[in-house]
């Protein structure tokens, strides 16, 4: 399928994507480059359905193609190049014999590396040729590893795949202790079943154990049962809301260069130079596959040098704290349930960094 790679800066990204559900445009990639910028991949015989609502509210600059339109411009500017990747593929059709890629499927408890290193074992590697019998192989791997129940192994072209089953491990029923949900103080427990972690006035945090799973018998044995009780917790919420004093912004100037290469299998048909062409500049690397299959695959390698500047802005305290407390008072709000009984804000300054931290206070029963 045909595809036209489009970067689009602007703002309500989302209505663009509710616009393409509207108009059935089918989107075959995305890449958020900043919070104003975004790659994207349409398929090209959808374009025409919503270019001119991309031009009226964005700005849109088309980088490429893929699919079937970008091979031909590409044959016909690189001739030489298509004549050395067809004397490459030939060669790479007497190969057929080796394994260039062995992938596994299934694992869960067991590694990848354990497999793999089993296969080694028995001579079967990425790089060399392939003519084991296959189901001598699969019963000296179930002999050898102890955590596979089945295995199966085929080969399609160059690639070996390995599908397994593992054991199943049964472990006897246990049960979890039970546990926090708040930060705050302990008002009351009405135990039902298990032991007390915590008592009345204690402080406790998120996450802290508050009944164990189990009971002692007569013979001081601990017998495991499920936790239940229902505890009364004067919980405690905080919401941070921060602000740099010194906030760097990054501009981009709007300066690119593009270097190209191609690439067959792990090998660089053609060295770029590495040095980075700006002062400040980020990197962006796009792989295209241009061939694949049984084949090795030719990719092109384009990489994107964005030029950038560094300013940086200088905040007063005076001129957001009011702001910064509303958002640490909403924060904490959030997190409330029922009405609050206490409320106390603080703003204080570390490295360069102001700080709106709202504490409040509420009861909650958890069971």
């Amino acid at each position: 399928m045909s595809g036209i790679r489009l970067r689009i800066t602007g703002l309500n990204f989302q209505h663009f994507f509710a616009r393409a559900r509207r108009e059935n445009v089918g989107i075959l990639s995305t890449k958020r480059i900043d919070t104003k910028t975004l790659e994207i991949t349409l398929v090209l015989a959808d374009y025409p359905r919503i270019k001119d609502y991309l031009y009226k509210f964005f700005k849109v600059e088309t980088i490429g193609f893929t699919g079937r339109r970008a091979i031909k411009p590409l044959i016909v500017k690189n001739i030489g190049l298509v004549i050395g990747i067809f004397i490459a593929i030939l060669g790479a059709l007497l190969s057929t014999q080796f394994v260039w890629r062995i992938e596994v499927y299934g694992l869960e408890a067991t590694s990848r590396t354990t497999i793999i290193t089993a296969l080694d074992a028995h001579n079967v590697r990425v790089g060399h040729s392939f003519n084991a019998d296959i189901t001598s192989l699969e019963n000296s791997l179930l002999q050898q590893l102890d955590t596979i129940a089945d295995i199966s192994i085929t080969k399609r072209g160059t690639t070996i795949i390995v599908s397994v089953s593992e054991k199943l491990v049964f472990s006897p029923t246990t049960f979890d202790p039970m546990y926090s949900d708040y930060t705050g103080i302990v008002q009351s427990i009405e135990l039902s079943s298990g032991t007390l972690a915590v008592n009345s006035g204690d402080f406790v945090h998120k996450g802290d154990p508050l009944v164990l799973p189990f009971i002692l018998d007569n013979d001081g044995r601990e017998v495991s049962v499920r936790p239940v009780a229902k505890v009364t917790i004067m919980a405690q919420v905080t919401g941070v809301s921060s602000v740099a004093s010194r906030e760097k912004v990054i501009t981009y100037t709007g300066r690119e260069e593009i270097r190209t290469y191609y690439q067959l299998g792990k090998i660089k048909l053609k060295n770029t130079k590495t040095a980075k062409p700006f002062d400040f500049c980020d990197k962006i690397v796009y792989n295209q596959t241009i061939t694949n299959g049984n084949l090795l695959p030719l990719y092109k390698v384009s990489i994107v040098y964005r030029e950038y500047k560094i300013d940086y802005i200088e905040r007063k305290l005076a001129d957001i704290e009011k702001v910064i407390i509303q958002e640490s008072v909403a924060k904490a709000e959030q997190q409330v349930i029922g009405d609050a009984l206490t409320k106390e804000t603080k703003v204080i300054e570390i490295a360069d960094i102001y700080y709106a931290t709202t504490t409040m206070t509420f009861i909650v029963e958890q069971c």
